[in-house]
């Protein structure tokens, strides 16, 4: 059965990996992975994947990237 049935009827109800199974399906889509093999490739990479450090923002922690990078737009170089 080509992998493309099997992700269907995986993701009938009651199935208990419509979650995985759909953050894989629109993985592959953002990607534009719809290679043989390409799904399962995605799910088991998930699956050996472990999880990595989360960030949350805080009254005291911003998760914006600032505006630093932005300070020598506009400033001369300097000749070498």
């Amino acid at each position: 059965m080509p992998i493309w049935n099997k992700a269907i009827s995986a993701t009938s109800p009651g199935s208990g990996i419509n979650f995985i199974l759909g953050w894989a399906l629109g993985h592959a889509a953002v990607t534009g992975r719809f290679g043989e093999g390409d799904l399962a490739s995605i799910l088991a990479h998930q699956a050996r994947s472990r999880p990595g450090p989360t960030h949350t923002a805080g009254p005291d922690r911003s998760l914006s990237q600032g505006t630093g990078g932005w300070a020598d737009l506009g400033t001369p170089e300097e000749p070498q």
